[in-house]
């Protein structure tokens, strides 16, 4: 972190933040996805059951395929963002990790500019170990 005074909003906040100054791994990362809450802009209102969410959705080029844009704190949302999701749904990442299309990976941002991907294929495994419990 360049700046030792910040204290992060939340847990996963500060386990990205590690893990982009090289303290911890995206194993790490995912883990801590996997136990928060994340907020998904949506395009059309959205029911607090996610109902209706149209998620915005963004290509990775790093995966080279489809991403959810999402959030791990709703002040971490940007006004470009919000213009385009102006809805938000507020939910356990497991339920969106659970709910998501196969062949989408998730965009996770916390901070206007600090996020990572996480890949189709962590998404499916994670997926996979859900679904064994």
């Amino acid at each position: 972190m360049s700046d030792p005074e910040y204290t992060p909003l939340t847990p996963l906040e500060a386990v990205v933040r590690d893990g982009m100054a090289g303290i911890g791994n995206e194993h790490d990362i995912v883990a801590a996805l996997m136990s928060a809450q994340v907020c998904v802009p949506s395009a059309s209102e959205v029911s607090a059951a996610g109902d209706n969410l149209t998620p915005l959705i963004v290509q990775s080029q790093r995966y080279a395929g489809p991403m959810i844009v999402i959030f791990d704190d709703t002040r971490h949302i940007g006004p470009q963002v919000a213009r385009m999701g102006p809805y938000c749904l507020q939910v356990d990442a497991e339920w969106l990790v659970r709910s998501i299309a196969p062949d989408h990976g998730l965009m996770l941002f916390v901070g206007p500019t600090m996020g990572c991907e996480i890949s189709a294929g962590q998404v499916a495994e994670k997926r996979a170990a859900l679904a064994a419990r």
